[in-house]
């Protein structure tokens, strides 16, 4: 029997191509794609065009917008996303929500006479929306009991389909106080020693959903108490970030809570909305 070599998968994408991807990227997902990124987008393509049996970014192009839309979009979408995430990442912001926005929100009837709700924007995997619980059901330790839901939404279904099984690798978890871990997480038997999983008892607050940020109308079921939408806003070009930042403010409350990454600004872009602390905004 004649054996033949595999061949051999070398990718460059073409000035046209990448155009055509930039373009499309940023129409659909408001993510700036400029020729300095095309390494990093060949990286990410060439798994699909591999696991396709496509022999050019030309032809992976063409199946994208043609007979693998549908199919295809989902992974698309989880490449072209970013998706860097930690629990109780930039803990200040949740510092901030135990000592100052949770009392002033129940203060005002927010988990009591009326469901306290918060909205983890741009979620990725999960470990935000459950930081936000653990912050919560702590608060509750301290005060009283409150009645609160928490959405999750990400772009990638992909990527949401870690946050709706809740379960996480031993090393992710080192950002959690250990008081923490013991409270909130379940550890794995046997070969799954090396993971950890999220109480019920939080799970069952946390819905998730794909939401793109792009998207004419988010279907969520605002108002929200508090929204947390960080580390997403230096993706989008000027006009698309107020455009994003307008629809927030328009689904938070009356009084509140906007928390944006350490290293964004929206200075300028919405009126009524207030800084209370670095990076941290309230409706007023």
């Amino acid at each position: 029997m004649e054996l033949v070599a595999m061949k051999p998968y070398t990718f460059s994408m073409s000035e046209d191509v990448l155009s055509r991807f930039s373009s499309y990227i940023e129409s659909n997902f408001g993510i700036k794609m400029p020729p300095s990124k095309r390494s990093l987008l060949e990286g990410r393509l060439s798994r699909r065009i591999r696991a396709l049996s496509l022999d050019s970014f030309d032809e992976y192009y063409e199946y994208l917008m043609g007979e693998g839309m549908n199919d295809e979009y989902i992974h698309f979408s989880d490449l072209v996303s970013t998706h860097k995430t930690d629990f109780f990442r930039e803990r200040k912001h949740f510092d901030y929500l135990t000592a100052s926005g949770l009392p002033v929100l129940t203060a005002s009837g927010a988990g009591t006479s009326r469901p306290l709700t918060l909205w983890s924007a741009g979620c990725s995997s999960g470990e935000e929306p459950y930081t936000i619980a653990m912050t919560v059901a702590e608060y509750e330790r301290t005060s009283r009991s409150i009645d609160y839901s928490i959405l999750g939404t990400d772009v990638s279904a992909h990527t949401l389909a870690k946050g709706i099984r809740g379960v996480y690798h031993g090393r992710l978890i080192d950002p959690i106080p250990p008081a923490l871990r013991e409270r909130y997480l379940l550890r794995g038997r046997g070969d799954k020693e090396d993971l950890v999983r999220v109480v019920p008892e939080l799970r069952a607050h946390i819905r998730f959903k794909v939401l793109n940020f792009m998207d004419d109308v988010y279907d969520v079921p605002g108002p929200f108490d508090v929204i947390f939408f960080r580390n997403d806003l230096i993706y989008f070009e000027k006009e698309t970030q107020k455009r994003i930042i307008d629809k927030l403010a328009s689904l938070l409350s009356d009084i509140g809570y906007l928390f944006i990454g350490h290293s964004e600004s929206i200075f300028g872009m919405h009126g009524s909305l207030i800084p209370v602390a670095p990076t941290v905004y309230r409706k007023g």
